[in-house]
């Protein structure tokens, strides 16, 4: 996964920088660019709502290395938590025009808010400022209108400095809102190896010292295992962007509603990508059977820290859907995940990792030839069960709890949510 962020500061007061973050699989690498005076610029100094137009800066690149955060609570920012990170996301999603519809994919790319990331001071050059980096939390999704799809970027954070100076090419014009918002807006475009990609941009200077900047392109990477594509067209006008960069609950001093809970704990599944794609409905139909299956569960004394139809789809192909849950029960917590895959044509990593530990674990094929898996492991309170039909649909369903703790689900409790009518094709 390959995002933006784009910030511009003035040398000497500010740093102009532009940040490219990529994901890979040793955690993130950052590559920066700070921007040094240039020669006076010829661009047009005439920026409607500006006084004072300043030249743009060369760019100086570098670049970081670092492992991204999961943790949504850091005392340097007070003002972000899970909870604000989930009602932020909602803020956002409800801000979207009616005619728009975000893609069915997995929460990263569903615009739901990241923890804040803190690169340290000494990971990055001397020179670079790492409250420039540090500090925000973003959110990424795709949208469709009209049959146009493109990528949806949001990021927010506090801000204590003064507005920055115009700089020339780096906004279309600025406007000064009743309640003291400053807008900053821009159209542009860019083109790589011949293909033209446009976006557009607004970033919001709010009045309670939040910076929000919302920005779409005509990016389409709805497809994992696909390049990706240019649509031509933005889903999102500069009026829709300021609709969402001016939402009152991205502020960082809006408060979260009572019992707002906070995003689910990051999950995956093994996918190859052979089964046929999950769609919100499907999903939406499993969800609404395992919440009416738990009710058989639920007397057993566990609870839940949010519904058990809670399954959204991995990081990887859209073939397959997790969850990971928090159990309480008799004053312990402990974890219950379920995997569900609609396909596969061979075995799961997973599942040859426990053949290979547990070479005795309890395996019954059934008439119509789906084959139940159930493996116990009282010494650190695991236990899983897997149904495969032959179609190769597969539900996984474990439980764990602390060391020297007992499972919070017993085998039969999780084969009974495993079974449910419906969850595995």
């Amino acid at each position: 996964m390959t995002q933006r962020v784009e910030s511009k500061w003035r040398k000497s007061i500010w740093m102009d920088v532009t940040a490219v973050v990529s994901v890979v699989a040793v955690g993130i690498v950052v590559a920066g660019m700070l921007n040094e005076p240039a020669e006076e610029s010829s661009a047009d100094s005439r920026i409607p709502g500006c006084d004072v137009v300043e030249s743009p800066m060369e760019p100086r690149r570098f670049s970081v290395a670092y492992s991204p955060s999961q943790d949504y609570y850091n005392a340097k920012y007070p003002w972000f938590s899970g909870p604000k990170a989930t009602a932020m996301t909602n803020a956002v999603i409800q801000s979207l025009p009616a005619d728009v519809d975000v893609v069915f994919a997995s929460p990263g790319e569903s615009l739901e808010f990241q923890p804040i990331d803190d690169i340290a001071q000494s990971q990055l050059p001397d020179d670079v400022d790492a409250a420039l980096f540090n500090g925000s939390t973003s959110a990424r999704g795709s949208l469709v209108r009209d049959g146009q799809v493109g990528t949806l970027t949001v990021d927010v954070r506090a801000w204590d400095r003064p507005v920055p100076p115009c700089v020339a090419g780096g906004l279309d014009r600025r406007e000064m809102l009743p309640n003291g918002t400053v807008l900053d807006l821009q159209e542009t475009w860019a083109e790589s190896n011949g293909v033209r990609h446009l976006k557009r941009d607004v970033v919001a200077y709010l009045p309670d010292g939040t910076r929000v900047v919302a920005r779409v392109d005509d990016s389409d990477s709805t497809e994992p295992n696909a390049r990706t594509r240019h649509a031509g067209r933005t889903p999102l006008t500069l009026d829709d962007l300021t609709a969402i960069a001016t939402t009152p609950d991205l502020a960082v001093a809006a408060g979260v509603p009572p019992g707002t809970l906070p995003p689910m704990r990051a999950c995956s599944t093994e996918s190859n990508g052979t089964g046929p794609v999950l769609t919100r409905g499907a999903v939406a139909d499993i969800n609404r059977a395992l919440d009416e299956r738990w009710s058989g569960v639920s007397s057993t004394g566990v609870s839940l820290d949010r519904p058990i139809g809670s399954l959204r789809p991995g990081d990887f192909g859209r073939d397959n859907v997790c969850e990971v849950l928090t159990t309480t029960s008799g004053g312990g917590s402990g974890r219950l995940e379920i995997a569900l895959l609609s396909g596969r044509d061979t075995p799961s990593p997973h599942e040859q990792l426990l053949s290979e530990l547990d070479r005795d674990r309890k395996s019954e094929t059934l008439q119509d030839g789906s084959v139940i898996v159930r493996a116990a492991y009282p010494s650190n309170g695991g236990a899983f069960v897997s149904v495969t039909r032959p179609s190769g649909a597969q539900v996984v369903v474990s439980a764990s709890a602390p060391e020297g703790s007992a499972s919070p689900l017993t085998l039969e409790e999780l084969e009974f949510i495993a079974t449910t009518p419906g969850v595995v094709p």
